[in-house]
């Protein structure tokens, strides 16, 4: 008698599956993403064009023309692992106040317009290169205008300022980079010589970076740039004072920003199809692949190409069938893992057939090249390299094995001849075959084929009878034509539209197969 300890056995059951090595999993995907640059910085230098207008009492300037004077800079710095940052912006500018004063003299007034700009940003990206950014702040700045409190007109820089927003839209990739962005003062105020103004500042643009250069731990790219701006400021109750102010401005700039740090970044599992890239061979025979169709399941059939090559843009993922089948090699039916969002190789090989081939076949009783009057004819002895076999109700017969090549068949059957005929049947493919016999006493008819043209040799649609045998037959597309008889003498009579009518006499035996060409004349007009 053994003993044996229970707990024990328990433990180790317990031991054994708390030791258990798992499978082996797959790897997570990961991939090295850059991470968007920490910070931005901006210089520019404009062409401004501007079209403005403004009038304090009952004088006003205007300011048109071109402004080559505009200097712009602007940046943003970001919180590490943050999308959120700061951001300032500020442009200087140089222009002339063009007017009349009170005694009718030209004004040429030199003056200046400042903007500066600072908040909070925050950005973030909509896609792999495409970054948005939004900032919130205040803004301060200096519009020229008119001073008529004394008795001259002198220049004079207004205050204004307000909250502002600003949006930037742009692709950070790529040697051509362009970038949208809009700034605005919902509400500015203001003080004139003439006393307090309110109104809205905006400006609308679009620059396109040329190129990236690498230089000093930045990533450097020259710009060209146009922006929109339109101001309008006015005074209050009672005033008459207003400024306005459209402006185009064309001008370079230059980027410069930090180099992003580069992550390696776990990516969500793949679920989406993948690609299949395949080709199928076969040695020695080129022919044999080319536009072979390939079933695959879960997808419509593809064909290949020239060189055996074929494509599939959406399979699987998992397991996907493949099958082929090309005359004188072995069908293919094989499967392929297709891992999801990847593209999978694969390569069909054709093994040609090889030994003996299969023979089917249907012995009819009737009249050869006609099928008037046949029927399956059962109990026929079929005999094919030394093995006979009988035909069934339906006059059918199979050899499973024979050849390869030429094959003679030997039929007999009670009432009717003795059949002959001489199949090739291929290494390992299947052959069909379709048998006539004819009654002991039954006549061997006789063939009468050949071409009805003009002279000119086009052939011709045309009827033909035989009055005789009562047999009526028409050209096929070619100007051929085939009658069968029993043999005799008989008189063929050929008629086509626009031609003469033709008889000739024919005479044939049992058996026989003769070719007559009829040569149609034209019929004279009218």
């Amino acid at each position: 008698m053994r003993f044996r300890p229970h707990g024990l056995d328990l433990l180790t059951k317990v031991a054994a599956l708390l030791l258990c090595v798992p499978s082996e999993a797959s790897p997570p995907r990961t991939a090295l993403v850059e991470q968007p640059s920490p910070g931005r910085f901006e210089l520019g230098y404009s062409v401004a064009f501007h079209d403005d207008s403004q009038s304090v009492g009952q004088l006003s300037v205007t300011s048109q023309g071109m402004a080559p004077t505009r200097l712009r800079l602007s940046g943003a710095w970001f919180l590490k692992d943050s999308p959120l940052g700061v951001a300032v912006d500020g442009s200087y500018e140089r222009l002339r106040l063009l007017g009349n004063d009170f005694d009718g003299n030209p004004l040429a007034l030199p003056a200046s317009a400042l903007r500066a700009f600072a908040g909070i940003a925050a950005r973030t990206r909509v896609a792999s290169s495409l970054s948005v950014e939004a900032d919130v702040g205040y803004a301060y700045g200096l519009a020229p205008t008119l001073d008529i409190a004394v008795d001259r007109v002198a220049a004079f820089e207004m205050g204004e300022h307000g909250p502002a927003v600003a949006l930037l839209l742009g692709f950070e990739r790529g040697p051509v980079s362009p970038r949208l962005h809009v700034r605005a003062l919902p509400y500015a105020t203001g003080a004139s010589p003439a006393g307090p103004v309110s109104g809205w500042l905006l400006e609308a643009g679009a620059e396109v970076g040329l190129g990236r250069i690498e230089f000093g731990g930045l990533d450097w790219r020259p710009a060209l740039e146009y922006e929109y701006g339109l101001s309008k400021l006015h005074g209050g109750a009672g005033s008459s004072s207003s400024f306005s102010q459209a402006s185009h401005r064309v001008g370079l700039g230059l980027r410069a920003s930090l180099k992003g740090e580069q992550r390696l970044v776990e990516l969500p599992p793949a679920t989406g199809p993948g690609t299949l890239r395949g080709r199928l061979i076969a040695e020695g025979d080129a022919a044999a692949v080319a536009g072979q169709p390939i079933e695959v399941s879960g997808h419509a059939p593809v064909t290949t190409g020239a060189g055996g090559e074929f494509f599939v843009d959406a399979a699987g993922p998992g397991t996907v069938r493949l099958k082929a089948a090309v005359a004188r090699y072995q069908p293919v039916d094989t499967e392929v893992n297709v891992a999801a969002e990847e593209e999978t190789a694969v390569e069909l090989k054709l093994v040609r057939r090889t030994g003996p081939g299969r023979l089917t076949g249907l012995v009819l009783s009737g009249l050869p090249g006609t099928k008037t009057g046949r029927a399956p004819l059962p109990g026929v002895s079929v005999e094919a390299s030394g093995t006979a076999v009988l035909t069934d109700a339906f006059g059918r017969f199979v050899f499973e094995k024979v050849g390869p090549g030429l094959v003679a068949l030997k039929l007999t059957a009670a009432g009717f001849a003795k059949g002959k005929e001489v199949v090739s049947v291929p290494e390992g493919d299947e052959v069909s075959i379709e048998l006539v016999l004819l009654r002991d006493k039954a006549r061997a008819p006789a063939t009468i084929r050949g071409l009805v043209r003009a002279k000119d040799g086009k052939p011709l649609k045309a009827t033909l009878a035989v009055v005789e045998a009562r047999v009526v037959a028409e050209t096929a597309a070619g100007g051929t034509f085939q009658l069968t008889v029993p043999g005799g003498r008989y008189q063929v009579v050929v008629e086509s539209p626009g031609y003469l009518k033709q008889t000739k006499e024919v005479k044939v035996a049992d058996g026989d197969e003769v070719i007559f060409n009829f040569d149609m004349h034209a019929a004279s007009g009218p």
